[in-house]
């Protein structure tokens, strides 16, 4: 628990998915109504995680041309606020409401909007942890208004201690140095950006900005440098120009990225897809092959031996242990 202004902390969310939003063509805004405190008192980094998988599904589900808004408001009282992710995307049936707070949801063709309906990607496990955060924050869950085809509202109400203001406080702008809800995230861009090159380079493919990020925390002890991709096709782009994205490195692209965790389902191109032209790839440009776990909620043996043919060495299961990841970069690395 925290004193922090919820001004600053949804300003850090807008630069995180800001460039990930002027990709798809997708307009972001926050707004804090004036009856917000100015400092709260609550857990900054769980009211982070859940603002962050919300505005991730929010910018994943709006097509081209759409808007994203986060809202901050006083709450039913004083002691209470009120947060809220809005977009006017593709919106869901009152059928897909009910189940999406479960650990994994894989949304059916047949009762959903045409957009939706032509990304039928899961909603991912994001939705049921940031549930159960915001009953952790003395919230009662959250709660969800939408329509096909007119957008989606995931909102949510807890109660905050409010703090005297007066007394000096820090009231310098917003410092430019932006962070997460597990580590300093560089800025999100199509070209690679790697801080360090010391050959322990990871690529983490998946279209969840969240799922992102808590991979690469469990990860963060390990002296990783991490790389990221946004979908298969982007991933498969990546590999294909690697060698004009990394320089100070001797070592060729083999030797470069030592393990790519890949996301099972994504639109554009799903994860075996792009593990197969990926291995298509490597093996056009006759270097080793690079290891390929995917990182997926589904378990089934159908899935495993089709993802075994195109060439997955190791699978993780999602929500992922800490233990497991441990093996995978004990065998791996």
């Amino acid at each position: 628990m925290a004193e922090f202004r919820i001004r600053d902390k949804l300003q850090e969310i807008y630069q995180l998915f800001e460039v990930q939003a002027q990709m798809k063509n997708i307009t972001m805004r926050i707004e804090v109504d004036e009856g917000v405190s100015e400092y709260i008192y609550s857990d900054p980094n769980r009211i982070t995680q859940i603002l962050n998988n919300l505005t991730s599904n929010a910018i994943k589900f709006t097509p081209s041309g759409g808007s994203v808004e986060i809202f901050a408001r006083r709450g039913i009282c004083d002691e209470n606020i009120y947060l809220e992710v809005r977009d006017h995307g593709c919106g869901m049936s009152s059928d897909i409401i009910q189940t999406l707070f479960t650990d994994f949801v894989s949304k059916s063709k047949t009762t959903l909007s045409p957009d939706f309906r032509s990304n039928p990607t899961g909603m991912g496990i994001g939705l049921g942890i940031s549930y159960n955060l915001v009953k952790l924050l003395g919230g009662e869950g959250i709660q969800v208004e939408s329509e096909p085809g007119k957008g989606s509202c995931f909102s949510f109400e807890i109660p905050i201690s409010i703090k005297d203001n007066n007394y000096t406080l820090d009231l310098s702008p917003i410092s430019p140095k932006r962070h997460t809800t597990f580590t300093s995230l560089e800025r999100i861009t199509r070209e690679v950006i790697v801080m360090k090159c010391t050959c322990r380079n990871v690529l983490i493919v998946d279209d969840n900005m969240y799922n992102i990020l808590s991979l690469k925390a469990q990860l963060v002890n390990y002296n990783l440098n991490f790389l990221k991709a946004f979908d298969g096709q982007e991933a498969v782009d990546l590999i294909e120009n690697l060698e004009n994205k990394i320089k100070g490195c001797g070592s060729d692209i083999c030797q470069r990225i030592k393990i790519i965790f890949m996301d099972y389902e994504m639109p554009q191109l799903n994860g075996l897809k792009a593990t197969a032209m990926i291995r298509d790839i490597l093996k056009r440009k006759e270097v080793p092959e690079i290891p390929i776990v995917l990182n997926t909620a589904h378990n089934d043996a159908e899935t495993k031996a089709e993802a075994l043919k195109v060439g997955i060495e190791m699978f993780v299961s999602k929500p992922s242990s800490t233990a497991q990841l441990k093996e995978i970069l004990t065998a791996l690395l």
